[in-house]
């Protein structure tokens, strides 16, 4: 047996409570829950403190992998963390944007009524005018009645179409930074996704290397 294998023997059973605790906190918690990162990389350390101590690149590799797998799931489940936090934001911009467009056509659609109203009471009024004088001063009146109704009808349709054209030009920019900013989320869960198969890799790899040497 290697003299430096021999050294760390003692330290192995040393670390033994250590290594149990964080075998049976992973086997109840998620790989990527704090507790079970914060044990796992607390040993990663250990091994390597304790590897440039006695010697043993084994034994610091093992902590060094064991470091890094816990690292990099770490930084995955920030990422996601992040990707999610943007995709609530997206929908959040996406809702709002509808809802303040939906509102702002309603506006219109009302003051459009509002204002076809007014114009009906104006042109009653000019009837009426028209119909306590004589008939050729009626006639007049009730013909400039009518244009001054037709002119604001076609005003008030005209503030319509305007703020419809405005209320959709928002919706639209609402949208674009909707999909945006769901891209951004994409793309971060993306790179969370290959952080984490990295990690897994480097945790397959750790694993296979020591049933490798338990085999030796």
């Amino acid at each position: 047996m290697n003299p430096k294998s021999i050294l760390t023997v003692p330290y192995r059973i040393a670390r033994t409570p250590l290594a149990v605790l964080t075998s049976s906190v992973g086997a109840r918690l998620p790989e990527n829950s704090r507790p079970r990162l914060v044990l796992d990389r607390t040993l990663g350390t250990t091994d390597q403190v304790a590897g440039r101590l006695f010697g043993s690149s084994t034994l610091v590799e093992e902590g060094t992998r064991r470091v890094e797998r816990s690292d990099k799931l770490a930084q995955a489940t920030e990422l996601e963390a992040e990707a999610a936090k943007r995709r609530q934001q997206a929908r959040d911009v996406g809702t709002s944007g509808r809802r303040t467009a939906a509102d702002k056509a309603q506006q219109a659609r009302d003051t459009a009524a509002e204002g076809l109203e007014e114009a009906d009471r104006t042109e009653r009024r000019g009837k009426q005018e028209a119909a306590n004088r004589a008939r050729t001063t009626a006639a007049r009146k009730k013909s400039a009645a009518d244009a001054r109704a037709k002119q604001q009808v076609d005003s008030i349709e005209n503030s319509v179409e305007r703020t419809e054209a405005a209320a959709n030009a928002r919706a639209t920019q609402a949208k674009r930074r909707t999909a945006a900013k769901v891209g951004d989320a994409q793309e971060q869960r993306a790179d969370a996704d290959a952080k984490r198969e990295e990690a897994e890799e480097l945790g397959e790899l750790a694993d296979a290397k020591r049933s490798a040497r338990k085999t030796d």
